[in-house]
């Protein structure tokens, strides 16, 4: 509602573009502290089993780098796209998915896999637990497109687990 009013009443005064990030890990972000914690401090059998559930579910991050690039890149513009909405995401990354995360989380923490194989659940049971906790976004699998940036010439500015490793 906010953007939607923002582009209503600037429609004369400014150029206004709308940049939507997805969840911001980097310098500063909360994104992903929790998940080093939980797996440095937390009980095992508890992250185990978060493991098993969310497995590759999507993260939708995307490095800070990325979403500065992005808007460096809109700045300098000559086109005009007044009044458009962009998302910036790195969801088309192979490991941004929970177990690939959490994967290059632990072995950046020194710390060994898990002792049992990893029982995959079903999404559907995913989707129901996040539902049951009232999350937006239920939808394990949902992901987000930058085609749009990219159709104009933008193009991601670093490697995801290479961003991964340096947040760590």
């Amino acid at each position: 509602k906010i953007e939607d009013l923002i582009l209503k009443d600037n429609e004369i005064s400014f150029e206004t573009v709308i940049v939507r990030p997805t969840g911001v890990f980097g310098p500063g972000g909360e994104n992903l502290k929790k998940l080093a914690n939980d797996l440095s401090n937390g009980l095992k059998l508890k992250n185990y089993l978060k493991s098993c559930l969310y497995n590759k579910r999507t993260m939708n991050l995307v490095s800070v780098e990325n979403v500065v690039g992005a808007i460096f890149f809109l700045t300098l513009l000559e086109a005009n796209h007044k009044n458009e909405i962009f998302i910036i995401a790195e969801d088309n990354k192979e490991s941004n998915n929970y177990r690939s995360v959490e994967k290059i989380m632990m072995e950046n923490l020194g710390m060994n896999d898990y002792l049992f194989p990893r029982i995959s659940l079903p999404q559907s049971l995913l989707s129901l637990v996040l539902k049951f906790v009232g999350q937006s976004n239920i939808d394990p699998q949902r992901k987000y497109s930058t085609i749009k940036l990219e159709q104009i010439g933008w193009k991601s500015v670093n490697q995801f687990e290479e961003k991964i490793n340096a947040f760590l």
